[in-house]
């Protein structure tokens, strides 16, 4: 059964994936033409929920709605290594199209078939702009929301997004895809993509691999040798697609309202040593859902509509569509809270945040090596060790605007507005100590673009955005069994990529039962500056590579 949806490579894509199918699309087609297949620029917004069905109906009064009603919902699994993560400006999906969503966990093995896999990879870092070609040629906030009874405030919350907007960078992104392929010939890509003979022949399906997906495999695969690749997230939503309504459709522009998105967090079940057609089964857990829907807009650097792309700008200012990074690292930063929840410790110290800092000693996450060599310092003895029987990588990704409102930080993010009291700071020899309440002062939910301009208050000052990664483990003391997150953290402030920080974070999250004291901030934060004096003696590339 086709699922009637066109593609802009291999011409109609299959139906839903079923295990143990061995179908494929014929790998060897004509070569792609320019388009947002290709280099293309991407921007992604935040739908509030009650706006959802208006801003559906505008898409449909300026774009051409392409329904695929076989195949309504999209699964998208992401690869990676449980240690380094996601590769850095590279991303590996396998995507299937079906008709019914999950009932629960998402169990997938080495039969189940993806209708495709794509690769892509980022060309290009730029300055922010809007959805159009160039920064300069940007129009302005749309009109007044009509009925708004708040309209002198729209021009004030759109700057505000427009400057969240410039901590997400503007980039160029390729992507190429395969025919149908199975978890297991995928798991054997990755693991050997140019190794032997039979990882060109077996994939996808019994033809030769595409050569420019097996250069771009190869190219990409060799700046980060050694990774132990298999699902680490998923995503799963109902997708509907917009496209330029002239002759070119889809060659020049393109946008996708998602909707009802799910998370999910995949384990494998049994270990799995290679990637063969007995590789062992992954294990996907539900880790939050989004009630929000999300908007893509997808252009191509050439030829697209202006009064298209002019149209879209109007459309996320009179909104005030929250821009947002992918998708793929919301999955990432729900899955770090699902690994921290699934610890089951006791908060000892529930009114705080305890946090230390300490600067950067020369580490980059760009390739994976800096976790890995922490992995590897903390697995070699001492007082405080990984807790559990294998490391796992625990990531968070935030984007805000952050500001002040008299004596209490301002914070916008995604679907809140938050008012904070600042952290009590001490400077210790080890380093700088954060004690914030566990608790804000205030927040303030956003449900529609309206509740936006009602919610924030009337006066902040000194707004920046901020776009912050993190990626750590979680380590216990040997005697107490406190538990702290050790994060490799990056921070960015605005459009400037030489700003921002780089730091060590050390956060208390819990100790391992039984306890039967809270409230020990003493000698909690006793525990932490212990962790942090040790960590004191590491620095990224003294470890040899993970084995």
């Amino acid at each position: 059964m086709k699922s009637g949806r066109p593609s802009s490579r291999n011409g109609s894509r299959r139906s839903a994936s079923v295990p143990g199918s061995t179908t494929s699309c014929d790998p060897e087609g004509p070569p792609p033409a320019p388009g947002v297949d290709l280099e293309r620029r991407e921007d992604r917004f935040l739908v509030h929920p009650k706006d959802v069905r208006e801003v559906e109906a505008r898409l449909q009064g300026i774009a051409r709605l392409v329904p695929y009603p076989e195949t309504p919902v999209t699964r998208t699994v992401y690869f990676g290594d449980r240690v380094r993560g996601l590769p850095w400006s590279f991303t590996v999906k396998g995507r299937a199209y079906v008709r019914d969503r999950l009932g629960g966990r998402w169990e997938i093995s080495g039969e189940d078939a993806f209708d495709l896999l794509e690769l892509k990879r980022t060309l290009h870092v730029r300055g922010r702009a809007c959805a159009r070609q160039a920064p300069e040629e940007c129009v302005g906030p749309p009109r007044q929301p009509r009925g708004s009874p708040f309209p002198d405030r729209t021009q004030e919350v759109y700057e505000l997004l427009t400057l969240l907007g410039e901590g997400l960078p503007d980039r160029d992104k390729e992507k190429r895809r395969t025919g149908r392929i199975r978890l297991a010939e995928i798991l054997e890509l990755l693991h050997d993509p140019d190794g032997r003979p039979g990882a060109r022949r077996r994939n996808p399906g019994q033809g030769p691999l595409p050569e420019p997906i097996r250069g771009l495999l190869v190219e990409h695969l060799s700046r980060a040798p050694g990774l132990r690749w298999e699902p680490i997230v998923g995503t799963e939503y109902a997708r509907k697609h917009f496209v330029d309504p002239g002759p070119k459709g889809a060659a020049t522009f393109r946008a996708t309202l998602d909707e009802r998105i799910a998370y999910y967090s995949f384990q494998p079940e049994r270990a799995c040593a290679t990637p063969d057609k007995n590789a062992g089964r992954f294990v996907g857990l539900a880790v939050g859902p989004e009630e929000a829907a999300r908007l893509e807009v997808k252009v191509s650097r050439t030829g697209a509509p202006a009064e298209l792309v002019d149209a879209v700008d109007r459309l996320v200012g009179e909104f005030l569509l929250f821009p947002v990074p992918s998708k793929k690292y919301r999955a990432l930063s729900l899955r770090g809270r699902h690994l921290i929840e699934r610890a089951v410790l006791v908060n000892e110290v529930p009114a705080v945040v305890l946090e230390a800092r300490l600067p950067e000693r020369g580490w980059s996450l760009r390739d994976g090596s800096a976790p890995a060599d922490l992995v590897r310092f903390l697995a070699g003895g001492g007082p405080f060790r990984l807790l559990g029987e294998e490391p796992v990588l625990v990531e968070d990704h935030a984007s805000e605007v952050v500001g002040s409102r008299g004596s209490l930080y301002l914070r916008i993010a995604r679907d809140e507005v938050l008012l904070e009291a600042p952290p009590e700071v001490e400077t210790a020899r080890e380093a700088t100590v954060l004690v914030a309440p566990a608790a804000p002062v205030v927040r303030l939910p956003v449900e529609s673009h309206l509740d936006f301009l009602s919610v924030l208050p009337v006066e902040f000052e000194r707004t920046r955005s901020l776009y912050r990664r993190s990626s750590g483990f979680l380590v216990a003391a040997a005697k107490s069994r406190r538990v702290f997150l050790v994060s490799l953290a990056q921070v960015k402030c605005g459009e400037d990529p030489g700003s921002g920080e780089k730091y060590v974070g050390v956060r208390y999250v819990g100790r391992v039962p039984p306890t039967r004291k809270i409230g020990r901030l003493r000698r909690v934060k006793k525990d932490l500056l212990r962790l942090c004096q040790h960590l004191g003696e590491w620095k990224s590339g003294s470890s040899a590579e993970l084995e």
